[in-house]
């Protein structure tokens, strides 16, 4: 029985087929549990089910040659696979310039990254931060979405309703439109207030 997450995403995909993304083909067979479990067991991380949800579905993105707007789920946004996400987590988590030692990237692009909160005793457990170095607006980290669900309905709902469009083969988005839909479904995120 399909759980709700990749019913979503599979809803996602054929939205992003409709509309013919580039997305579409440069996504990467998703895992199996044993081997996502046993990717992250080394570095002392322990995934939700939704998140091995995530990885079973699609492993990330594999880059090749265009435009890295080609190639987001979200604007600035790449799905990370997992191999890399984990190097990402080594050179990154814990360190003074970076973020805390539970949170885990699954988005990133230039600098930025979406990060999950792995912390089960965290009152942000399974939210999604976005962490920007460059901001000026927050304090580089700041919860984005309320959990891995609502990520991915947010950004279901905005393909289906336009605010994220392809034009010449690249993601663009309507910000107002985009922060809308967002604020309806995070209403626990910072980032939206």
């Amino acid at each position: 029985m399909e759980r709700e997450l990749t019913i979503l995403l599979n809803k996602l995909f054929l939205e992003l087929k409709s509309i013919n993304s580039f997305l579409v083909n440069s996504l990467n067979p998703g895992l199996d549990e044993v081997s996502i479990k046993n990717a992250v067991h080394p570095e002392g991380l322990t995934f939700s089910q939704e998140l091995i949800e995530l990885f079973q579905w699609k492993n990330g993105t594999k880059l090749g040659k265009g435009l890295l707007g080609t190639y987001s789920f979200f604007p600035t946004s790449i799905f990370m696979d997992l191999e890399h996400a984990i190097n990402f987590y080594h050179l990154r988590a814990g360190k003074d310039d970076y973020w805390k030692e539970h949170m885990f990237p699954i988005f990133g692009s230039g600098g930025d990254y979406y990060l999950i909160d792995l912390d089960q005793n965290s009152p942000t457990f399974n939210m999604i931060y976005y962490y920007s170095p460059s901001s000026i607006d927050f304090d580089t980290t700041i919860t984005f979405y309320d959990s891995l669900l609502t990520c991915f309905e947010t950004i279901y709902k905005c393909y289906r309703e336009k605010a994220f469009y392809i034009s010449n083969s690249v993601l663009y988005s309507d910000g107002e439109k985009e922060e809308e839909i967002a604020k309806k479904l995070n209403p626990k995120s910072e980032f939206w207030e």
